[in-house]
């Protein structure tokens, strides 16, 4: 029976899975392990001071006003429609299937994508609120493209590491385990007007708050930041340099959270049998909607393929496996 430990390689002969985030070293597992009892004791689970010192260290990263942990990017999303007041959203249909719900109250105009960054087209101004999905963490600024009048958000759910030129009116980053840093679940909504901050901190404390455990964890994935990044794009350039298939195309800057890459259809089939047992895949975005005629996103969903990326990721063997050479 094989059994991984923390600290261990996978067993050669088990399937390379999508995701696994880096590993925790002995003393910051003793220190997570430490702080239970004192926040229990405390009696603050959630929305306390480990929270508000997760919030400090990206405002200090970032450079910006007002950062506020919540329970999930889609909560974020959710808290900056409402606080913006609008009725009509305009947003892609390439992009994480919780915005069907977090949107289900709107009225949507849908946005096409370009067939090379996957990041949206805004051909058509229309005035309302934006959502600009930053897809995989591919971040450009959007500022000058949006008519006047309108508001900005940006769902930048795997962004976070990247450079970012623009914060719009509301910029959101996920905390999910596959992204960047995480803090198990969890998410960030970031401002710099402090009247939108106000109404976003009451909106939080009512209903999208964070743990303090998910806080100290994020606290501690946030500090390996710099290396997960490092280690990242060395595997894009591995990957890129080797394999056969189109690679997303980088607008200004990138996290390096996900590996996608267009492979035409009926190699994309063949490409899956050969890697299908040995490795986790996956074919994403699945548009919110599949009969509004968005000819770039239909192009780029029946070519995606995304393989796994994550620190510690055996890029080697991802390869030969894609390329036949494991069998």
């Amino acid at each position: 029976m094989n059994i991984w430990r923390r600290g261990e390689s996978l067993p050669e002969n088990t399937k390379i899975p999508f995701f696994r985030p880096p590993k925790l070293e002995p003393d910051e597992i003793l220190y997570v392990e430490s702080l239970i009892d004192m926040i229990v004791d405390s009696g603050v689970l959630t929305n306390g001071s480990f929270c508000r010192e997760l919030e400090e260290m990206v405002s200090s990263l970032y450079h910006v006003d007002y950062v506020f942990t919540c329970s999930s990017g889609s909560v974020g999303l959710w808290i900056a429609l409402n606080v913006l007041k609008t009725r009509k959203v305009i947003m892609p249909s390439f992009t994480w299937k919780s915005l069907k719900y977090v949107t289900a109250n709107y009225e949507v105009k849908w946005l096409d994508i370009d067939r090379k960054t996957w990041l949206p087209k805004i051909e058509k101004k229309e005035v309302g609120t934006y959502i600009i999905n930053l897809t995989f963490g591919n971040v450009d600024d959007y500022s000058d493209k949006i008519p006047k009048g309108s508001h900005l958000i940006y769902d930048g759910a795997h962004a976070f590491g990247a450079r970012i030129p623009d914060w719009g009116d509301i910029f959101v980053f996920s905390l999910a385990p596959t992204k960047p840093f995480t803090t198990g679940e969890g998410g960030l909504i970031v401002t710099n007007d402090p009247k939108l901050a106000r109404e976003i901190e009451q909106m939080r404390n009512a209903c999208g708050r964070m743990t303090e455990l998910q806080a100290v964890l994020g606290q501690i994935y946030l500090g390996k930041l710099g290396t997960v990044l490092t280690r990242r794009r060395k595997i894009w350039d591995y990957y890129r340099r080797r394999l056969p298939y189109k690679p997303q195309k980088i607008a200004k800057s990138t996290s390096y959270s996900v590996y996608g890459m267009l492979v035409e259809p009926h190699e994309r089939e063949k490409l899956v049998k050969r890697i299908e047992g040995k490795m986790e895949y996956k074919i994403y975005y699945e548009p919110i909607h599949t009969d509004l005629k968005l000819k770039n996103t239909e192009y780029v969903y029946h070519r995606i393929l995304c393989i796994p990326s994550y620190a510690d990721v055996n890029e080697e063997k991802v390869v030969k496996i894609c390329l036949g050479e494991i069998r």
